[in-house]
């Protein structure tokens, strides 16, 4: 695998995971809403990063990443909509959000460390091949 793919990877990961700017400073609806969002997050990707550690092969691990690329195509929009309903609030300054924020970060790292271990096995599938390529688009929707 070279450098580029591992480092566009990341970034990726990065991106759809933390771009929802969302937040507020003290405990509002908003604040509850966005705990709500980052839970969601979170779950939805461990549960990803856990899965692609066990599957066994390219076509289960295309599969896991596909069906984690659907539920955060939902939670992009998700997102926007917190942003429309929320304008003023931002996630990543929220003191009352400080520790979902922290797990956030640590998911985003065991999804690119599972990934990136997929990568390295199954990269030469095309499945594989298309799922990371459908990952990239969705990093690029949550950057809208």
């Amino acid at each position: 695998m070279k450098e580029g793919q591992m480092k566009r990877l990341a970034v990726s990961v990065l991106a759809v995971i933390s771009c929802f700017g969302i937040g507020c400073g003290k405990e509002t609806p908003a604040t509850a809403e966005a705990r709500s969002f980052y839970r969601e997050m979170i779950l939805q990707t461990n549960e990803c990063a856990d899965k692609l550690v066990q599957v066994k092969d390219s076509k289960a691990a295309a599969e896991t990443l596909n069906t984690y690329i659907e539920a955060q195509k939902k939670l992009i929009e998700k997102g926007r909509e917190l942003r429309m309903k929320y304008p003023k609030i931002n996630l990543h300054e929220d003191p009352a959000l400080k520790e979902y924020e922290q797990a956030l970060e640590e998911a985003s790292k065991s999804m690119t460390a599972a990934v990136t271990d997929a990568m390295k096995k199954y990269l030469a599938k095309e499945e594989f091949r298309k799922a990371l390529d459908r990952f990239d688009e969705i990093a690029g929707e949550a950057e809208k």
